[in-house]
């Protein structure tokens, strides 16, 4: 049978299971051991389905599979130049070494009309930051999440989008701030080419226009001693 609200529907739950909940919202990828659910909402029809109003969530630990930065930070710092295949190296070094776990979790949601908007969720650990944004669809099961990724190493990396949808088989990664960062501190040096030595001129005459006026004459003349003399 349908849950029976009242107008409004105030309250917690505490070190709630919070798996079985991404469960049933078809939450792939993510794994929390427990939390606390604060809630204050409203149906104007006594259903769940039709309820407005805000959530909070706090997570003691939030694991991500297949997801982990820890390694990109050295792999960035070692490039001088930006290899050929760039994002297939950035989605191995995130896939392919482990789990991210972040403490202390805590989100603020806006529910409505069976649809729950993310309003505030942050991310951390060690090893950088992520700050999410997104849509569930809490009657179909689907979700739109992405969120920038701050490394805290090297510092001066542009933040890096990440988005992951119930659709996909995965999430994905755009690699373009990564590629920046590396054009910008090892520029590829540009050759400067030799500039060649000016003709030098003539020096000025010394005499003012009476100097300039005699040396046209000695051209003239000695034009006139080397042409031959007509009959």
């Amino acid at each position: 049978p349908s849950s029976v609200w009242s107008s409004s529907f105030k309250g917690s739950l505490k070190q709630a299971e919070l798996n079985t909940l991404g469960a049933q919202l078809g939450l792939r990828g993510f794994s929390a051991w427990t939390g606390d659910i604060g809630f204050n909402l409203a149906s104007d029809k006594n259903t769940p389905g039709t309820a407005t109003g805000d959530v909070d969530v706090s997570i003691s630990a939030l694991t991500v599979e297949k997801f982990n930065f820890d390694k990109l930070a050295a792999l960035i710092s070692q490039w001088t130049a930006v290899p050929p295949g760039l994002q297939q190296f950035v989605d191995a070094s995130l896939r392919n070494n482990g789990a991210t776990t972040f403490k202390d979790v805590r989100g603020k949601f806006k529910v409505s009309q069976g649809k729950a908007v993310i309003d505030s969720l942050n991310l951390s650990n060690p090893g950088g930051a992520m700050e999410l944004s997104g849509l569930a669809d809490l009657k179909e099961g689907s979700y739109d999440v992405s969120g920038e990724l701050l490394l805290k190493q090297p510092p001066g990396v542009r933040a890096i989008e990440v988005r992951r949808t119930s659709g996909a088989a995965d999430y994905t990664v755009n690699s373009k701030p990564i590629e920046e960062f590396i054009i910008r501190t090892h520029p590829v040096p540009v050759e400067v080419q030799p500039v060649p030595p000016a003709a030098e001129a003539s020096p000025p005459s010394q005499n003012g226009d009476a100097g300039v006026v005699g040396d046209i004459l000695k051209r003239l003349d000695a034009e006139d001693s080397g042409s031959p003399k007509k009959p």
